[in-house]
């Protein structure tokens, strides 16, 4: 039976939590109630939006930490090894768009990239998903 997550810290109620409180203090300065409204009606659309981008986020950090932290660091054009371009690989790679600028070059990467890139495509499928 599904169940609701009792976990006290959840990214979603953290994101919500620090993005309302600001958007419903600006509300607030509007003095005209049916703007207020209207600027208020913006933000369950675009807060969604955030989110989802948030989680891409989250899923590229956690990508470009795994192979920083295996030391599956990637070979690149500049020859520069450093955490920013394994955050660079795993964003091309989440995002299925591999410039070639930046290889795996060991089989841990070869293989974390391949996991990557199946993630990237399944978070890309899952989204159009709820969109339609």
């Amino acid at each position: 039976m599904p169940r609701r997550v009792s976990r006290r810290l959840r990214v979603s109620r953290l994101f919500y939590w620090s993005t309302w409180t600001p958007y419903a203090r600006i509300a607030r300065t509007i003095s005209n109630g049916a703007r207020r409204e209207t600027f208020l009606s913006f933000f369950g659309p675009f807060s969604l939006l955030l989110l989802v981008a948030l989680w891409a986020v989250i899923l590229i950090l956690g990508f470009a930490s795994i192979q920083w932290a295996v030391s599956a660091t990637a070979n690149s054009t500049d020859q520069r090894r450093d955490f920013g371009t394994n955050l660079y690989f795993s964003g091309t790679t989440f995002f299925t768009l591999g410039l070639g600028d930046v290889v795996p070059d060991s089989g841990i990467s070869r293989g974390l990239t391949v996991v990557e890139a199946g993630t990237g495509f399944a978070f890309l499928a899952l989204l159009k998903r709820i969109v339609e």
